[in-house]
């Protein structure tokens, strides 16, 4: 059985091959990283509902329902959230890998697998701002119904603040606490006192982390930035169907072929090396799927696009 401080490692490299953007060596490092886990460990990484939106945990459910496999609702799960369809390689599935990782090792410390801010993490990853302090609250006096805030002396909370300037309207913004300095961060909860109009609690409670996650979940459960090294190139395309012509083609089958052109606008040409001319290196690459999502074709290549000069053919 391996060492946690083995399988850390393992997941340390693999990390690093991601943020270097080699997602083949990435994906090879994860792959032994996941092998090396206990079955409990490995639940949490294959669990989509970590990410998932309360409608397509539904549709999840009605799936199962249908005898469809786990295996191949997450595999339909996944593709929806690659950002790169046309390469054998799925750059999000791998990011989730590292932030399920990276929260069970960094959030915790006080609650196991993770505490409310390895939810949020999981989901919408590392936020733009992140600000740690502290605030003075009354000592908080736990009971079967919460948290409530009473009368008493006065202590010193750890907090951490996050945001999330393009998640949501407005942004999302979340305040944790660390309440019995546990290390268990949680949602900050509005205090419960008298002294509160009941507008102003009302207004408290629907500005509350908790309640601004859960509001945010339903129209964005997750984010991911691919982080293109350069701008996808603007294009003009079309699809064009014929009449399948294979000899035990079905009568509603068809041919589907994907035209396109690309500006000369969009490409620099640089002179050839060693001969006349200019060439423009351009990646291209499809991916087709069907309405369940399995894959019909794929293809990923580079092209090279020569010219006589370095503005026009």
């Amino acid at each position: 059985i391996p060492s946690d401080r083995t399988v850390d490692a393992v997941f340390v490299g693999a990390a690093c091959h991601l943020a270097e953007r080699h997602f083949e060596q990435a994906e090879a490092a994860f792959d032994v990283a996941l092998s090396l886990l206990d079955s409990a460990t490995r639940a949490l990484h294959d669990d989509v509902s970590l990410v998932a939106s309360p409608a397509e945990i539904e549709t999840m459910e009605r799936l199962r329902e249908e005898a469809v496999s786990d295996e191949e609702i997450r595999r339909r799960f996944w593709l929806r959230r690659d950002a790169t369809p046309a390469t054998p390689i799925n750059e999000r599935f791998l990011e989730h890998h590292r932030r399920v990782w990276y929260s069970g090792h960094r959030f915790s410390a006080g609650r196991k697998p993770w505490d409310d801010r390895g939810e949020v993490y999981i989901r919408f990853g590392v936020p733009l701002h992140l600000r740690p302090g502290a605030r003075r609250s009354m000592r908080p006096e736990r009971s079967a119904a919460g948290t409530s805030y009473g009368h008493g002396i006065q202590l010193t909370t750890r907090v951490e603040n996050w945001r999330y300037p393009h998640i949501g309207d407005g942004g999302l913004v979340l305040t944790f606490d660390d309440g019995y300095d546990s290390g268990d961060y949680r949602y900050t909860i509005p205090p419960a006192t008298n002294l509160l109009t009941f507008m102003r609690r009302n207004t408290l409670w629907i500005d509350a982390p908790v309640a601004q996650m859960q509001n945010t979940v339903e129209h964005t459960p997750d984010r991911y930035e691919y982080g293109r090294s350069v701008s996808p190139l603007r294009f003009a395309y079309y699809p064009a169907r014929f009449r399948a012509e294979l000899p035990d083609a079905r009568a509603d089958s068809a041919d589907v072929a994907l035209c396109y052109g690309l500006p000369l606008s969009e490409v620099a040409f640089r002179p050839n090396e060693g001969r006349e001319g200019y060439e423009a290196r351009v990646e291209r690459g499809y991916a087709a799927f069907d309405d369940q999502w399995r894959l019909i074709s794929r293809s990923y290549d580079h092209v090279v696009l020569e010219s006589a000069s370095d503005t026009s053919w």
